[in-house]
């Protein structure tokens, strides 16, 4: 849902709303999460990776964010995470479109670690404004941070081979 507001009272509002209204459902759960609206960086949508289904008509179709899940697994608390995959998220085709910065994933790493979480995604996504100055480039920020046994696959994601990475790490299984 989203829920434009000009003033902070306003938002606290339209907040307590949508609370009452899943509460009255059944729905609330743990509460109601509120996030900053920042502009992704969106790409045409022959950015679209081939392999994936052509995107729902009600998203418009003609473009697509650049928005990464990237997936860390902590085998011991004393083994620093490690990066387990880093997937596209919005249908981008990754070959035409920037990756997340080594320093963007290594920034998620160390919250990875802070967290504690042997198994979660962050996803990041590329914005429309530059950082300005000496690190002058495309900013990126963190949309969302999961327990990666709740987060979903990214489209196009190879399941199969992400619970083998999984039982190689948790399981001490074989990589062959």
């Amino acid at each position: 849902l989203r829920a434009p507001a000009d003033r902070p009272a306003e938002l606290a509002e339209r907040a307590a709303e949508l609370a009452m209204q899943r509460a009255r459902k059944g729905r609330l759960y743990r509460g109601v999460v509120l996030k900053e609206g920042v502009p992704l960086q969106v790409y045409p949508a022959d950015c679209r990776s081939a392999t994936l289904p052509p995107p729902p008509a009600a998203t418009g179709g003609g473009f697509v964010a650049n928005e990464w899940r990237l997936w860390f697994v902590r085998p011991g608390y004393d083994v620093p995470p490690q990066l387990l995959r880093a997937m596209p998220n919005s249908l981008q085709d990754a070959t035409r479109v920037a990756a997340p910065p080594r320093e963007l994933i290594g920034r998620c790493a160390e919250l990875a670690e802070e967290l504690g979480n042997p198994y979660l995604t962050v996803d990041v996504a590329e914005t429309e404004d530059e950082l300005p100055g000496p690190e002058a480039g495309q900013r990126w920020i963190v949309l969302e941070v999961g327990d990666g046994a709740a987060s979903g696959p990214a489209p196009g994601q190879d399941m199969a081979d992400h619970w083998r990475q999984l039982w190689v790490v948790f399981g001490r299984g074989s990589d062959e």
